[in-house]
């Protein structure tokens, strides 16, 4: 290699990080100038992880200068002697309109605490944030529809909805038959939180996970994460490559892609833990601000103790709540970037990624025939909670603070927590949004996640499948509601094939409306025409939904159904043989119902009719 001044240069600089790496430290750092929607605080610019400085101020906007320092990670010490050090901090301590604790409630989260083997007298305060917070996230149901914190004031500390947010709280409810005030007891106030086992949003979470840990003594507060740049915006996207470390890039870009055109941030909590405030994400004490699970890298913009003075309905909560744009922020968040830029050499962003799991199809690990996918030693005695899901296309499914347009989430949870999700998408999923059906298994303490294509689970592990549904305890109704989307492998699966009212057909594919032409049929080599297989007839309905008949080459025969704009991994299929055992009656009417297009000739509609006919023989003629 040649000797040049840039040589020595890279040399020196590859050395320096090397050495920086070696000695625990890295100078690494992103800058990254930001217009933000107040309500912004001076003081939460400052932290641990980020120095800022306020640039401009405006009544629409603060234009800030992050440098963010992805590389710091803060040891968390312990404190034995918490409660006398802690006491006087009765800011942090004290209940608020919504952080509502009470004496009652301290001494009934002490009763359960004391059934589950935690002792708060017994431990220091960061083994009992540990503790509380795992046992505060297995005994609270997250209902994903459920929103209202951002359309929420405290006029005279009682909760009451801004006016002109009444029909987005409305939409955000947990039931349709709740009023104001229970929905209130459900997402906004935590104590009732807590007596419902229930919370919304990472906004409700926030103030239900402050509610107990103040309770016990512990100093808690709540803060507001954004992402460095808002996904939406395809110019700010182009921004990216102003981060040259490719891991940094790779976790930010990895949560652009998740967030899409989502409204994006996240709120969570700080605790003062070890003489010192610590963040603390659900259940996650210590949360780095690189995480390509959350946000990418984030900027810390605002720390508030009760949601009555944060001030999030009146900016924020309008914006979404009524869909607002303007000439500051001209896309979906409340936050646009202008400049990023970074320096040095990040340490810690490849651990981060490899931490995450895969985010990403691409990274997601692959499904061979070999072994097997299902976690070892997970208990599959699994149930679905209907609380936590529900069986329809939501647009803009909620999932802590990601909205993911056009989804049906699915989900078998055991007692310890760990659960078998399924993430089947529509058709409305956006470009660019992660669009391919998916396996996920997330471990009981909800910190590991790993992701599995849909697709190459059923074509090569379709036993793991097997084995999940076989043990899952579904009522019959449901179980067929399911198996209607999960098909081809959940009816065997479970081993059900006789279900209550069976139907073949789909309810969203309309029979009446059925038309079919002539669609890749073949003939023998001989010209015989009633050999016309392998083949495939597709017959339409009139909002685009399709009933396949297909024969393959070996001679067997499939019938599928495919929804509007689905890719052909997403066809509900059937084999021949298991219909005619179970619906022959259903089928010969389907097979009756399909009318031919007028532009057929008698010829071709003969074809055609001779090919259906094998879907349907007659009586004795199986």
């Amino acid at each position: 290699m040649e000797w040049t001044p840039l040589t020595a240069i890279l040399l020196s600089l590859c050395l320096a990080s090397r050495a920086s790496a070696a000695a625990g430290k890295s100078d690494y750092a992103v800058r990254v100038t930001l217009r933000v929607m107040p309500p912004i605080d001076r003081e939460a610019l400052n932290d641990d992880f980020q120095e800022a400085v306020v640039l401009k101020e405006t009544a629409k906007f603060w234009e800030i200068k992050a440098t963010l320092h992805p590389d710091r990670s803060i040891p968390i010490q312990a404190n034995p002697n918490w409660r006398r050090d802690d006491a006087g901090m009765t800011e942090y301590l004290k209940p608020g309109p919504s952080t509502n604790w009470d004496e009652k409630l301290r001494q009934d989260i002490l009763a359960e605490l004391k059934e589950a083997g935690i002792d708060p007298e017994a431990m220091d305060d960061k083994e009992l944030v540990e503790k509380v917070a795992h046992w505060a996230h297995r005994r609270a149901k997250y209902l994903d529809k459920m929103s209202g914190s951002h359309d929420v004031y405290f006029p005279n500390g009682e909760p009451q909805i801004l006016p002109g947010l009444e029909p987005h709280f409305e939409r955000g409810k947990g039931s349709s038959d709740w009023s104001d005030a229970q929905q209130f007891e459900h997402v906004v106030l935590g104590k009732s939180m807590f007596y419902h086992r229930t919370t919304g949003s990472c906004t409700s979470y926030a103030t239900y996970q402050a509610t107990i840990l103040r309770a016990l003594g512990i100093p808690t507060r709540i803060i507001i994460a954004i992402p460095i740049l808002d996904a939406s915006d395809p110019t700010q996207l182009k921004l990216l490559s102003g981060i040259r470390d490719s891991n940094v890039r790779q976790a930010v870009v990895q949560a652009a892609s998740e967030a899409g055109e989502s409204f994006n941030s996240h709120t969570f909590n700080e605790v003062y833990v070890g003489k010192r405030w610590v963040r603390l994400n659900y259940n996650r004490l210590g949360q780095p601000i690189l995480d390509p699970k959350l946000l990418g890298l984030m900027v810390h913009v605002k720390t508030f103790n009760d949601l009555a003075e944060a001030n999030l309905a009146q900016s924020w909560g309008l914006r979404f709540g009524l869909g607002r744009k303007d000439d500051v922020f001209r896309w979906n968040n409340p936050y646009t970037a202008l400049k990023i830029s970074d320096s040095g050499f990040s340490t810690q962003a490849a651990r981060a990624l490899k931490n995450a799991g895969s985010g990403n199809a691409s990274s997601r690990p692959a499904v061979t025939a070999g072994e097997s996918i299902i976690p070892k030693g997970m208990d599959l005695r699994l149930r679905y909670d209907a609380d936590l899901n529900g069986l329809k296309n939501r647009a803009g499914f909620n999932h802590h603070g990601r909205r993911i347009p056009d989804v049906v989430i699915f989900s078998l949870t055991n007692a310890d927590g760990a659960s078998a999700d399924f993430w089947l998408y529509g058709p409305k999923t956006p470009a660019g949004g992660r669009q391919e059906d998916t396996l996920l298994f997330t471990a009981k303490n909800e910190r590991e996640t790993v992701f599995y294509p849909l697709e190459q689970v059923v074509k090569n592990r379709p036993q793991d499948l097997m084995e999940l549904f076989k043990s899952a305890e579904l009522p019959d109704k449901l179980y067929k509601r399911i198996s209607d989307r999960l098909s081809p492998f959940l009816p065997s699966a479970a081993g059900r094939t006789a279900l209550p009212d069976p139907s073949l057909v789909p309810d969203w594919i309309d029979r009446a409306t059925l038309v079919a032409g002539r669609i890749d049929l073949t003939t023998s080599d001989d010209g015989r025409e009633d050999f016309i297989w392998p083949g495939r007839v597709e017959a339409g309905d009139a909002r685009g939904n399709r009933a396949i008949f297909a024969v393959q080459k070996d001679g067997s025969a499939m019938l599928a159904f495919a929804w509007k704009g689905e890719p052909q991994s997403r066809h509900h299929y059937y084999v021949l043989p298991e219909i005619l055992a179970t619906y022959p009656d259903e089928l010969a009417e389907l097979v009756k119902a399909v009318k031919l297009r007028d532009t057929l000739n008698a010829h071709d509609q003969g074809v055609v009719r001779r090919f259906l006919s094998r879907f349907a023989p007659a009586p004795g003629n199986p």
